[in-house]
């Protein structure tokens, strides 16, 4: 296939004018990312020697990462015109894409940062310069952050102090900033003071806590000023410090793919970006790669492996239209200086880390899980992986009783996945009043999440049930996956719930209903 002939199946694919119009002048004038691609689909595996001007001076990761994450991070770092890294669910892929952003920002660059699904998203909401996020103008983005602004930030050099953000809200800040100017107590004074507020802390905590007040009284009065600046602004000046933001050029952009590549987006498509980050790529269909690619000089793509067990696909050359998702072809294709593989997990307790990848991942997966012994002396008795068996579709009974049985403070690490928003909203209304504190969603909104403990509700065909979502559903739990689903219906299936179900790892756990 010659590139004349790539261009004429990609532009057959469109179904909007402006789509064909858009690929029309890409064709013409072709960025770093795309004629690298081209190179590779038309030729043979190919090295690109233009390089991008990204050209990050150095990466301090505001998140910690691994050794084999900082491989990851300085690939996708590099100004090659492509970065693909894959990695099965909690391999860092988002770490490393939020140090990433987060370094490119600060060296003034411009950048996008697009994903299928927009709880992914939420992961970047911190970054700095306001993100802009496309098609939430009205729901969330500059607006709300802006109606809403925070006073909780702190120096880079202090640590994040919880019980010191509780005092900081307008009206607790100001009550006890005007105690210590008023008063000017001694530490032990002040730490006394605070028994009042924090009943339950230690006198060693007290202190600590009196020390940073005393010792950062003057920042803390400049936030409460600030705050109390930026209240009194008229609708009309908030309006234009929105413009102002948006124009921003070190302001990041984030967005969802079917957002972004809407017909009311194309300045986007105008835009020249310093750096494109699209997290989970393993869903991009050709054209919409291209069109992506066609925005920015360097363009770096994360997304899972698709173990060959489950798509029957070989490592050979196969023609792009004949192989929809052009991840997965890329991941084979391209020279290995483009791609990484993640190999260590962070998130999952062995316990489940060792029965779960052995389902979702050809690849042996590495358990980096850190132990922190007081967090492992505070985890319930409950078996860490377990399939409460249930005859019925009533799923509230048994996860009240699960609920029930954990101490009161530990609900709130509790999350709950549906496959169906019917069984969603029926447990959300029997559990609200007792337990309003548990996270219950459905599986699309779990994506990018995490939980200490999940409760996953089978409540669906498992004929109708996709390899990707059981994928996600399994590696949403970071020490307890409990399972509620009828034993009998799912070991009859072929999918990785029913092989679950031989692994020793698993414990069932038979609920009789009288």
């Amino acid at each position: 296939m010659d590139q004349q002939q790539f261009w004429e199946n990609l532009i057959a694919t469109c179904h909007q004018e402006w789509e064909r119009e858009r690929l029309i002048q890409l064709q013409t004038s072709p960025t770093s990312p795309i004629k690298l691609i081209l190179e590779t689909v038309c030729g043979e595996r190919y090295y690109c020697f233009q390089r991008s001007q990204l050209n990050l001076k150095r990466i301090t990761s505001s998140l910690p990462v691994s050794g084999n994450q900082k491989i990851g991070l300085e690939i996708a770092a590099g100004n090659s015109a492509i970065a693909l890294l894959l990695g099965q669910p909690a391999t860092g892929k988002t770490r490393i894409a939020y140090n990433l952003a987060n370094a490119a920002i600060q060296q003034q660059k411009r950048v996008l940062i697009l994903s299928k699904f927009p709880t992914t998203l939420e992961s970047y909401q911190d970054l700095p310069n306001f993100p802009y996020w496309v098609g939430r103008e009205s729901s969330f983005n500059l607006q709300q952050q802006l109606n809403h602004p925070k006073i909780n930030y702190t120096p880079p050099h202090l640590l994040p102090d919880r019980i010191l953000d509780q005092l900081r809200t307008p009206q607790k800040l100001e009550t006890w900033l005007q105690r210590i100017e008023t008063t000017s107590p001694s530490r032990e004074t002040l730490s006394q003071q605070l028994e009042t507020e924090f009943p339950d802390l230690t006198e060693t905590r007290r202190d600590l806590l009196a020390k940073t007040l005393l010792t950062h009284t003057g920042l803390l009065r400049e936030q409460l000023k600030l705050f109390q600046l930026y209240q009194n602004l008229s609708a009309e000046g908030r309006e234009k410090l929105i413009q102002n933001l948006r124009s921003e050029r070190n302001s990041p952009i984030l967005g969802a793919i079917a957002d972004c590549l809407q017909p009311q987006q194309q300045w986007l498509h105008q835009t020249p970006f310093d750096l494109i980050i699209v997290e989970d790529s393993h869903h991009l269909h050709w054209k919409d790669l291209i069109l992506i690619a066609g925005m920015g000089d360097k363009l770096v793509l994360l997304g899972e492996e698709i173990p060959q067990r489950q798509t029957g696909r070989q490592r050979k050359k196969v023609s792009f239209h004949r192989y929809p998702y052009s991840f997965h072809w890329l991941s084979h294709h391209l020279l290995p200086c483009y791609t990484y593989t993640l190999c260590e997990q962070y998130r999952l307790h062995p316990q489940l880390a060792t029965p779960i990848y052995d389902l979702i991942s050809n690849r042996w997966i590495q358990n980096n899980y850190i132990y922190i012994d007081t967090l492992e002396t505070s985890l319930p008795s409950h078996p860490h992986l377990s399939w409460w068996d249930i005859r019925d579709s009533n799923f509230s009974s048994p996860l009240l009783e699960y609920l029930s049985s954990l101490p009161p403070q530990q609900t709130s690490d509790v999350g709950v996945i549906t496959f169906s928003e019917t069984t969603r909203n029926e447990i959300q209304t029997n559990i609200k009043d007792i337990y309003p504190q548990v996270r219950v969603k459905d599986i699309t909104h779990w994506v990018g999440k995490e939980s200490l403990m999940i409760v996953l509700c089978c409540d669906i065909s498992p004929d109708t049930l996709s390899p990707e979502k059981i994928n996600i559903a399994l590696t949403r739990g970071k020490t307890h996956l409990m399972i509620l689903g009828d034993v009998s219906q799912w070991r009859e299936t072929n999918t990785l719930l029913s092989k679950l179900l031989s692994h020793p790892n698993l414990e069932t756990i038979r609920k009789v209903t009288l």
